[in-house]
Formats: structure tokens, C-alpha cells, sequence
């Protein structure tokens, strides 16, 4: 016979969930305050301390609620830009609906790394309270293995850490991604601990500030522990928080002596001189006919002046004119006079073709050399859902009508490296969010791309938070191939960056005053290696050695709790 609760009981049980509560919408917060705008770094080495504590109270059920409250909280935030979508045309309701729809589906990582987490304590055995029963977490085994409880706080503070970088590279991959805001991005101001990117990528700096999350939260739960135990129980030693504190020592100590081998810059570096062509158009204005002239005018204007500084190349961003230039002759001729005043100009365009069955739109870059001719050309890869194409909008034809262009684009195929005379340049471009897909910039290295050229326009936002957080993913791209990156914004942060992730000084002074994303145009000079440099690990290997790896355990480990709780139900 089930007997109800007592007043005392449920008082207790509601103070308990309301600190739970507390704890992770406190997580969310701590963690989107490590992000642009407020780009508080050091709350991301902590903010998951909360998380952590109610796994070790909560059953794996209730713990993946509360990681979701969490991972929810901290989406909420960190893409509110999104809900700028509604001035340009996309019903505000519809706006509303993705941006919750979107946080709600990248807050289930975080329930689920939550419940993964919780289940391997040996207190929670998955999806039952049944105490009796044989522990299935591999700290049971251990301890059942005779291990040392040191042993067990090493391999449990190491295994955390892993189990959340699985889900990570999870999520930025399954269904085409959402490689956006990883935990190791918070920390792209941070030069010595960004350099392991060299060898993981962005989920190795992922790793080591989850770590430190780990280290800190046993150490306090250990404390808690002993204070709970009878007197002359005895003290121990913290071996959890020892490990993470020696490991991110020392992969920050490798990463200053890292640094300052590329900075110490050797004889032979060649430069490069760029013109940066900002137009800050509006992206009301952008596809209108009334405003076309404007920004033609725009562009030759900024164009002219930077030619004055006899720069190598010229660079305008994505989209950056509102006609097809292969398409439309005035507009490609207008584009060949600047070319053939000796600056090979790299431009940001549609191309549209025509088959038998439709009209296929692809978003583009065309490299114009010294001769006025298109030398070659890109065509974007990795397009935005619901942003640059609406899924099945070909089947279903009245989502078109929702779609923020007006039409879907089609994808391109594979990656282009561009060749520039004087100076002998490789280069790639990525265009618009494929700075944050790690994967295309390393195979655009693996191809002979010796600089990574982002081509983007952020105005559809016109927040800066979000170009902001666009920029920073750039930083990772350049760390992990050891390559220098130029990025060309529309609207948004146009810059330099340096294959150990510094931003260049001009950029970094205007950002403090907020006025980094305000810039018309840059002439900088881009540091190039001398002579060929060795493929980094990472762009050897990408992420089979560490990222895939987490992500097989994580969604096992998942996967062997959800047939558990489906046996137990």
C-alpha cells in the first residue's frame, strides 16, 4: 500500500528542488557570462560545479532534467540574437519559435552529459534506487576490482571531462551541426591554453576547462564528505583536484613556450597586404533594387581609397553586391575595372545556374586577377538551416515563404584553393558560418591553403554579441592548422588573426571601446610563413584520435542507460 508523503517530507522535497533549480538556472548564467558580450572566461572554469553537485544527489532522471534547465538557460541567452531575424521580413512568432526551438534541442546535450554523469556515481544506479543490485558504473567495477579510491577520483575526474566532449562534438556534427558556443570557444581570449587546439581542436580546450569544472567539484564534495564522517575519520589527500590542476599547468605551460616560438618570427616571413572592404549595409537594404545604387556607390567609393595603398589583394565580403556577377555584365565589368588596376579582387557573390529541372543559387566567392578575369571560384559548402535554405521547402512548397532569402541556395561540393602571383599566395576561403566548422578549415589546409579567408555578413543580426561570437571560432581554426586568417564583414568584426589566435591590435583596441564591428575599411599586412610548415596533428588527424572517440563512449554510456530504464520500467 502506497502511503502519502508527510508535510515535513514534502516541505523538504520542494526546498530540495527549488535549490536544484536554483543550482542549475545559476550554471546556465555562470556559463553564458564566459561568452560574449560579457566574455567573463574565467566563470566557465566553474560554472559547472552546480552541475556536477546535483548529479551526485540526484538520480540519473531528475539529473537530466536539471542539466537541461541549465543548458537551456545558458542557449537562451547566448542566441538571443536571433530574435533580430523578425526585422527582416520572417514572422516574429516564427522567430520566437526557432530560437526557443533551438535552445530547447542543444539543451538536451547538457541533460544528457547530466545523466550520464550521474549514473556513474556509485549512489545512482541508473533509472533505480534498488541499492542492492551489483554496481554497473565503471567506479563500481573499479571498486570492486580492489582499485584504489585514488585511483578511482583520477579516472573518474579524467572520464567527466570526456564524457562532456563527446556530446559536444555530438551535437556539432549530427544532422549537419550546430558547432556554435563550445566551452572551449569561452576561452579564445586565452592564448597559453588555446594552443592545445593544436592537437584536439576545440574540444581539447573543451576538455581541460571541464576539467577543472571536475577537479574543483569532487575537491568540494570530498571536503563535504569528511565533514559528515565521525571525528578522527581522517583526512585525504585531494588527488582529483591535484590531476587537474597539473594537467592544465602544464598544457598552459606548453602553450607560452608554444606562442612564443611563433612569435619569435624567423628571417624568411613573407607578408601581404590586404585591403579590407567593409560596406556596413544594412541587410534591409541589401536586396532592394531602391538601394542598389547605394551600394555600388559605397563600394567603389571604399574601394578607391584603399587602392591608394597599393595593396595584394582586395577583399569584399559575402554577398557583398546585390547582382549575380556572373549573371549581370554591368556588374562584372564594374568589378573587372577595379581588378585591372593591378589588385586581384576576391568578392563575395550569388551565381545562379540553370538545368533542365530548376534554378540552382550558390553562395560565392570569385577571385578577379590583375586582368579583370574570374581565376577561380568557391562556392559554399556548409549552408544554414532555415537561414540560407528552409529542408523540404522543394516538397513543400509554402515554407518558401518563410525563408529568410526568399529561396534556398544550393550547396557546393568541395574546396577551392586560391593562387595569388605577387606575393605567391595559397588561400581559402570560408564563407559566412563555416569559420566554425573546424573541418572544413582543415581540409582546406590539407589542400595546400597556407591562410584562411573568412568572407561573411553579419548584419542580419545587428547585435554585437552574435559577430562577436562569430569571430571568436575563427581563433580555433587558426590554432588548430597553424595558419593566419583574415576575416571580411559586411557587418560585423572584420580582423586578423595569427595562427596562435591573436587578434591583431586594432581590431582588440576598437572591440574594448565597442566600436569593433563599426570599421569601413582595413589595409593590414598578413604575417605568412617562410617556408612550408609541417601539417599540425590535428590537421593530419582532425578528430579521430580524441573528439570521436569521447563521442562513441558518451553515446554508449547513453545508449546503455536508456535500454536499462526501457528493462526497469
Amino acid at each position: 500500500m502506497r502511503h502519502a508523503a508527510s508535510p515535513t517530507a514534502r516541505r523538504t522535497g520542494r526546498k530540495k528542488c527549488a535549490a536544484y533549480g536554483l543550482a542549475a538556472v545559476a550554471s546556465g548564467i555562470l556559463l553564458a557570462l564566459s561568452f560574449p558580450p560579457v566574455e567573463l572566461a574565467e566563470a566557465a572554469w566553474v560554472a559547472f560545479i552546480p552541475l556536477l553537485l546535483i548529479s551526485r544527489s540526484c538520480d540519473p532522471r531528475a539529473s537530466f532534467r536539471w542539466g537541461y534547465l541549465s543548458g537551456f538557460v545558458f542557449w537562451a541567452i547566448t542566441i538571443s540574437w536571433l530574435l533580430n531575424l523578425s526585422r527582416f521580413g520572417t514572422p516574429l512568432p516564427i522567430v520566437v519559435m526557432a530560437w526557443l526551438m533551438l535552445a530547447a534541442y542543444c539543451a538536451l546535450y547538457t541533460g544528457a552529459f547530466l545523466m550520464v554523469v550521474s549514473a556513474s556515481w556509485n549512489s545512482a544506479q541508473p533509472f533505480t534506487s534498488n541499492r542492492s543490485r551489483p554496481p554497473t558504473s565503471p567506479f563500481g567495477l573499479l571498486r570492486r576490482a580492489g582499485a584504489a579510491r585514488y585511483l578511482e577520483a583520477i579516472f573518474r575526474v579524467l572520464l567527466i571531462p570526456l564524457i562532456w566532449v563527446g556530446f559536444e562534438y555530438i551535437r556539432s556534427t549530427l544532422l549537419s551541426g550546430f558547432a556554435w558556443n563550445s566551452l572551449g570557444v569561452s576561452q579564445y581570449r586565452n592564448t597559453a591554453i588555446i594552443q592545445v587546439a593544436e592537437w584536439g581542436g576545440v574540444y581539447a580546450v573543451s576538455f581541460l576547462v571541464m576539467l577543472m569544472n571536475t577537479g574543483l567539484g569532487l575537491a568540494g564534495m570530498n571536503v563535504a564528505d569528511q565533514w559528515r564522517k565521525p571525528s578522527g575519520s581522517g583526512r585525504r589527500i585531494h588527488v582529483e583536484l591535484i590531476t587537474a590542476f597539473v594537467i592544465v599547468i602544464v598544457c598552459m605551460s606548453w602553450g607560452i613556450r608554444r606562442s612564443i616560438t611563433f612569435l619569435a618570427a624567423p628571417h624568411d616571413l613573407r607578408t601581404m597586404r590586404v585591403a579590407l572592404i567593409q560596406g556596413n549595409i544594412p541587410q534591409n537594404e541589401k536586396w532592394t533594387e531602391a538601394s542598389s545604387d547605394e551600394i555600388y556607390d559605397r563600394l567603389e567609393e571604399l574601394t578607391l581609397k584603399s587602392l591608394l595603398s597599393e595593396p595584394d589583394l582586395i577583399i569584399w565580403p559575402e554577398t557583398a553586391v546585390p547582382h549575380p556577377v556572373m549573371q549581370d555584365s554591368p556588374t562584372g565589368e564594374w568589378i573587372a575595372e577595379f581588378a585591372r588596376q593591378g589588385t586581384p579582387l576576391l568578392v563575395g557573390t550569388m551565381v545562379v545556374e540553370s538545368d533542365e529541372t530548376r534554378e540552382k543559387i550558390y553562395n560565392s566567392a570569385l577571385l578577379f586577377d590583375d586582368h579583370g578575369d574570374v581565376a577561380a571560384e568557391y562556392r559554399k559548402r556548409h549552408l544554414v538551416p532555415f537561414g540560407e535554405y528552409i529542408p523540404l521547402d522543394r516538397h513543400i512548397t509554402f515554407l518558401q515563404r518563410i525563408a529568410p532569402l526568399g529561396y534556398s541556395c544550393t550547396p557546393g561540393s568541395f574546396s577551392t584553393v586560391f593562387h595569388l602571383k605577387s606575393p605567391p599566395v595559397a588561400f581559402s576561403t570560408l564563407i559566412c558560418f563555416e569559420d566554425t566548422l573546424a573541418g572544413l578549415g582543415r581540409e582546406s589546409v590539407r589542400n595546400g591553403a597556407e591562410l584562411l579567408i573568412n568572407q561573411t555578413n553579419d548584419a542580419w543580426f545587428e547585435d554585437t554579441s552574435a559577430a562577436v561570437q562569430h569571430m571568436s571560432h575563427c581563433v580555433f581554426r587558426c590554432v588548430e592548422n597553424r595558419v593566419p586568417a583574415i576575416r571580411c564583414a559586411n557587418m560585423g568584426v572584420s580582423c586578423l588573426i595569427s595562427p596562435v589566435g591573436i587578434i591583431d591590435s586594432v581590431t582588440d583596441s576598437l572591440l574594448a571601446d565597442g566600436e569593433g564591428t563599426k570599421a569601413e575599411f582595413r589595409i593590414d599586412d598578413v604575417v605568412l610563413a617562410g617556408a612550408k610548415t609541417d601539417l599540425t596533428f590535428y590537421t593530419r588527424y582532425g578528430d579521430f584520435p580524441f573528439a570521436i572517440p569521447c563521442a562513441i563512449i558518451s553515446a554508449g554510456y547513453l545508449a546503455l542507460l536508456l535500454v536499462k530504464g526501457r528493462q526497469n520500467c
